[in-house]
């Protein structure tokens, strides 16, 4: 279409021919080169002739001039000044991958890096939970300096519990000088007394207590960090992925904008010229820099909407240090990657996927393993307390008195019993087990029913998304066919410019419906991702 089909677009009183046939002498000296009609991608922006309060935002003003073959998308990126300056070293050149958005949401991601430190919390409950069996040390010095029976004894004592519940423990002590006829045992021969003894659980405590249930808990909850690290990862990427496909629209829709304003800046030179020739009225000059100020407004939104995902995008996007980087237009991708048709993969496969995956069944069978070990503790508790104890001893040097009733070797052994009759305590607690599980078994139905039904909405999704871009990619195409053939109309002096305004709004209706279409599928593509619980990396 050629540059005089750009003066015709303005006419709406006179037939195209007529006018051409006027004005052709007249403007031959000074009609700019002939160039092709404005593609998918116009030609650049040029700020319209200034008329009485009415001029174009600075940021959008071109200097006058002849018109020039239109740019690419990348050339409209690289022209867009960004909100916030980002260090040249901060990003590698060239398109920003999602790829690139997921390694740092793994690596660098805050809400990410706070659940890895998880980790370390459980490790220093082990380790507080292994201080239980630690070997205790005592120590005593008991003296009565002053009095009728005047002594002094002193005792060391070291023991060790056992993984059997029970405790192993070694003793010295030393008791000299008068005691109470009462207190004879006391007194220690003048090398003192060493004692080894042991004390077993027969029944209560014999096959769990509370230090070994407390280890229980704390392996059990260490196999937990794998699973909650697994779900803030698949929850950070999910809105990191919605976050990448939301600024690749918004980018995509800045240049649909803008590429609708640039057509009607450049028809608006040819108006204003056949308005200089008297061809053409003023009002409808007025028309078309109407167009142009509406769409000035649009695409000042739209580049709004652009720097805003950026900021948004920058939460995900981090440096070595840890720190935000916004994404400049320079890193901005041209254009969504090419689709797969979601309708070939198997929807079965996707279900079985997820059930094996998904941390949140994994952690609801860790909570019942957490609340098997209470109810085998609280069962534990019912049972009488039995236990067995055996010492032995042995006192050293010189006798403590002419009887020499502390020499001999020594061996002690019993039971100790005793049991609460009512047990309620034991007894409210396994209720409170049973309870617990029967609670759990419920949420892992519902789970499963959950993860079952997230799947097949996120296929069903990727499916209406994916047929959509195909009718949107259709309608848009008719679009542009609609507005070439109300342009050939125009030259044949058929339509005026509302008929054309009104075409071109519907072809960015018609874009923008694809625009969002595509926005949509690889968001409900991550949101299947996230569905089935796979990871990038």
């Amino acid at each position: 279409m050629s540059f005089w089909v750009g003066l015709c677009l303005g006419v709406t009183s006179l037939g195209c021919r007529g006018m051409l046939a006027e004005s052709k002498q007249s403007a031959q000296a000074d009609a700019p080169p002939e160039v092709t009609a404005p593609p998918e991608l116009p030609a650049p922006r040029e700020t319209p002739r200034p008329k009485e309060n009415s001029k174009a935002p600075e940021v959008l003003a071109q200097p006058k001039g002849t018109a020039t073959p239109s740019r690419t998308a990348r050339e409209r990126f690289d022209a867009l000044l960004p909100l916030i300056d980002t260090p040249e070293n901060a990003l590698p050149a060239g398109p920003l991958p999602l790829q690139q958005i997921q390694q740092s949401v793994i690596q660098q991601f805050p809400l990410v890096l706070a659940a890895i430190q998880e980790a370390q919390v459980i490790a220093g409950k082990q380790q507080a939970a292994q201080g239980a069996f630690d070997v205790k040390l005592v120590a005593e010095s008991l003296n009565m300096p002053q009095g009728y029976y005047e002594n002094y004894r002193h005792l060391v004592k070291a023991e060790q519990p056992t993984l059997a519940g029970g405790s192993v423990y070694g003793q010295y002590r030393i008791g000299r000088g008068y005691f109470q006829p009462w207190y004879g045992e006391r007194a220690t021969n003048e090398g003192g007394e060493f004692k080894l003894g042991f004390a077993t659980p027969l029944l209560r405590g014999r096959a769990i207590d509370e230090r070994r249930a407390e280890i229980f808990r704390t392996d059990l909850q260490a196999g937990a960090v794998d699973p909650i690290i697994r779900q803030q990862q698949l929850e950070s990427l999910l809105v990191a992925s919605y976050v990448y496909w939301s600024w690749v629209a918004a980018g995509r829709m800045y240049v649909t904008t803008e590429s609708l304003l640039d057509v009607a800046q450049q028809r608006n030179r040819g108006l204003a010229r056949q308005e200089e020739l008297g061809n053409l009225p003023r009002t409808e000059v007025q028309q078309n820099e109407r167009l142009i100020a509406t769409r000035q407004a649009k695409l000042i939104e739209a580049n709004r909407k652009l720097q805003g995902a950026a900021v948004k995008l920058s939460l995900f996007l981090r440096d070595a240090a840890g720190d935000p980087i916004v994404p400049t237009v320079k890193q901005l991708p041209i254009d969504f990657p090419t689709m797969v048709d979601p309708r070939e993969l198997p929807l079965e496969d996707a279900i079985t996927a997820a059930l094996d995956r998904r941390p949140e069944l994994q952690l609801l069978q860790i909570d019942r393993q957490l609340v098997d070990v209470d109810l085998q503790l609280s069962q534990n508790e019912l049972l009488p307390n039995l236990t067995a104890v055996m010492e032995a001893s042995k006192d050293v040097g010189y006798p403590a008195s002419s009887k020499g009733d502390k020499t001999p070797f020594e061996l002690e052994a019993g039971l100790l019993f005793d049991v609460p009759v009512q047990r309620n305590k034991a007894h409210g607690k396994i209720q409170a087990a049973r309870g617990k599980l029967n609670q759990l078994t419920q949420k892992q139905q519902f789970t499963v029913n959950k993860v079952v039904a997230e799947v097949q909405d996120a296929q069903v999704g990727r499916v209406a998304a994916f047929e959509r871009v195909g009718r949107a990619r259709r309608g848009a195409a008719l679009a542009k066919e609609l507005v070439l053939a109300e342009y050939r109309s125009f030259e044949l002096g058929n339509s005026d410019l509302l008929r054309i305004a009104i075409q071109e709004a519907a072809e960015l209706d018609a874009q923008i419906l694809e625009i969002e279409a595509l926005q949509d599928y690889f968001q409900a593509e991550a949101q299947y991702n996230a569905a089935i619980g796979l990871l990038p990396f």
